[in-house]
């Protein structure tokens, strides 16, 4: 089917504005499920282009027993930043590749599910300070709350070791970013949802120009075809 998304999020004092296209081929069995996911996305910043990106997801889904299923797939995303970087070393065009696993357990009578997940994750960047290798782990949690109302949590844990001496601080960076996230999601008709959000997000680096907090509020509909 295809999914369409619509963002407007305030991030501290800007505005952004965050569109998603997309189609997922999917097949089907008693087993097993394959599907492609393929995306586009297009990113404003205070109402001028930020970023672009293109990505691809093969996902395969299998069951684990009669409550449990299990999930291998990689992503594929192609990085267009539209602004100029300050120089060639800043420039965060960029391709990546990230195989995961996952595991899930699904309570009875559709109350919700646990999850956890595993990703390898690999970015080759056009600018010498950009590329990395990540490792990013997360745990979700979903309950059935009244009237078809669900709450959704989750916490990410996220460690890149970015591959190059930085041009301009002389050292390796290294990075830590901790997410708490919710999400109250209210289906209005069939194939649309109202979605609402909180995201924290806490960023720490051994270069203190990275570190940062960030708290997110967000609003969205989802509309599936």
């Amino acid at each position: 089917g295809q999914i369409m998304k619509f963002y407007v999020l305030l991030l501290g004092i800007f505005d952004l504005h965050s569109h998603t296209w997309g189609v997922t081929p999917a097949y089907y069995s008693k087993s097993f499920t394959l599907s492609a996911p393929l995306q586009y996305n297009h990113t404003w910043v205070d109402d001028s282009g930020f970023l672009s990106t293109f990505s691809g997801n093969p996902l395969v889904n299998f069951k684990i027993g009669e409550r449990q299923l299990g999930q291998m797939g990689v992503k594929l995303q192609v990085k267009n930043y539209l602004r100029s970087p300050v120089n060639s070393n800043e420039d965060r065009d960029a391709f990546r590749v990230a195989p995961g696993l996952g595991w899930f357990f699904f309570f009875p009578n559709s109350k919700g599910f646990f999850g956890l997940r595993y990703e390898l994750d690999v970015e080759d960047a056009d600018g010498r300070n950009w590329s990395y290798l990540g490792n990013r782990a997360n745990a979700s949690l979903q309950l059935a709350l009244i009237d078809k109302l669900k709450l959704t949590v989750a916490g990410d844990f996220y460690f890149q070791d970015f591959l190059h001496r930085h041009t301009t601080f002389g050292v390796k960076r290294d990075d830590d970013a901790y997410t708490l996230s919710a999400l109250l999601s209210y289906p209005l008709l069939e194939s649309l949802e109202l979605q609402f959000r909180y995201t924290f997000v806490e960023h720490d680096s051994n270069i203190a120009l990275y570190e940062y907090d960030r708290n997110v509020f967000s609003t969205g509909v989802v509309y599936n075809l």
